[in-house]
């Protein structure tokens, strides 16, 4: 019997019958929580959030690793974590590791920004790009991110 055959799941049924405007409310949430995360791995280079750095977001954390092992995870969220190399299974890092780790990401981070500027400056012939809003930056493109001009 494949997966197609089975039905929906029992969880499906019951987010079927929540009213719409709660699924939505839900939806938003994730959502929310999904981009602070993506905020905090450009800030830290990883998506391993202590309870001290960010309780609400530690504990969203810890919930989605737990709804991966369950097998609660959508696939929709399942890929959209895999696309920013979330950590499905916690680990326990020294200090030095995580330092080690941050360091190498800074590196990597800096060599890439080198390379957009030298790709910006091929085609426009200059290194000044602009500086975006916050609004004008969730208008952008999905996959540009805007922030060479704040970089440079």
């Amino acid at each position: 019997e494949s997966e197609e055959d089975k039905g929906p799941t029992l969880r499906e049924t019951m987010f079927e019958s929540i009213p719409a405007s709660q699924k939505e409310l839900h939806i938003r949430r994730w959502e929310t929580r999904y981009n602070e995360l993506i905020a905090f791995k450009e800030k830290h280079g990883h998506c391993i959030v202590g309870r001290s750095h960010n309780k609400q977001l530690c504990d969203w954390v810890r919930s989605q690793r737990e709804n991966y092992r369950k097998s609660k995870l959508s696939k929709d969220r399942y890929e959209k974590l895999c696309r920013i190399d979330f950590a499905f299974v916690g680990q326990a890092r020294s200090t030095g590791q995580m330092q080690a780790e941050r360091k190498t990401w800074a590196v990597q981070k800096f060599r890439s920004r080198i390379e957009q500027l030298k790709e910006f400056k091929r085609i426009h012939g200059h290194c000044d790009p602009k500086i975006y809003t916050s609004e004008e930056k969730k208008k952008l493109p999905p996959g540009v991110d805007g922030g060479l001009g704040d970089w440079v």
